[in-house]
């Protein structure tokens, strides 16, 4: 009888155990996942703010080079980051590194765009051949956020991208000159900024819970 007992005290204890496991992967998962979302989010706002404020005072769309810059800081971060989970032991994510590849991909798009549009304007009328660099982020944005949503299962991320991508795209078409930086500072708060820190806020919260939790069971 006694043997019975233990036999399933020790499965019982071996599910919490796999279950606190499992909870401690995901909250690993998401809190590096959200923390790569806020870490971009605040480098886009930041050199959207830099360079709308030399693009005022130079009134010179050159100043949009600046967001070459910008994709060189935010991949040696995620470089960093990288190097850092992987000293400090956190277990290789699937999950994980898929959502620092969205982000990679879309510094290297950014990338791209703004080096063809300077190549295009070379010998011809630079207003004509002018890309839309503000709108360009915004919609890439857009696609980097929601597909973290997607891969974080997280319908809350999914919903601020695309609340903020009409607003902030049209607000970036509409506008002209160093205001389109203000459009970029919009999408990069709703779309990243604000979701990333509600994600870490959440993922922190449970935490408390779970240990109420267990203390009522120990009482009963």
């Amino acid at each position: 009888m006694e043997t019975e007992e233990n036999k399933k005290l020790s499965a019982e204890h071996s599910i919490e155990i796999i279950r606190e496991t499992i909870e401690q992967s995901r909250k690993v998962i998401t809190r590096n996942c959200a923390i790569t979302l806020l870490t971009w989010g605040i480098l886009i706002c930041v050199t959207a703010t830099v360079i709308g404020l030399l693009w005022s005072y130079t009134n010179s769309y050159y100043c949009n080079l600046g967001w070459i810059m910008m994709v060189f800081i935010g991949l040696i971060i995620n470089h960093k980051m990288i190097k850092e989970e992987d000293t400090a032991g956190v277990p290789k994510s699937f999950i994980n590194d898929i959502t620092k590849n969205i982000w990679r991909t879309f510094a290297v798009v950014i990338f791209t765009s703004i080096v063809a549009s300077q190549v295009t304007n070379f010998g011809n009328d630079p207003i004509a051949q002018e890309l839309p660099i503000s709108a360009t982020i915004n919609i890439c944005m857009t696609f980097a956020a929601i597909m973290t949503g997607i891969v974080l299962k997280s319908e809350m991320i999914s919903l601020f991208a695309c609340c903020g991508s009409y607003s902030s795209i049209k607000a970036a078409l509409d506008c002209n000159g160093p205001e389109e930086m203000a459009a970029v500072i919009f999408g990069g708060m709703l779309m990243m900024v604000i979701p990333g820190a509600i994600a870490l806020y959440r993922n922190r919260k449970p935490k408390g819970r779970q240990n109420e939790a267990k203390l009522n069971e120990k009482e009963q």
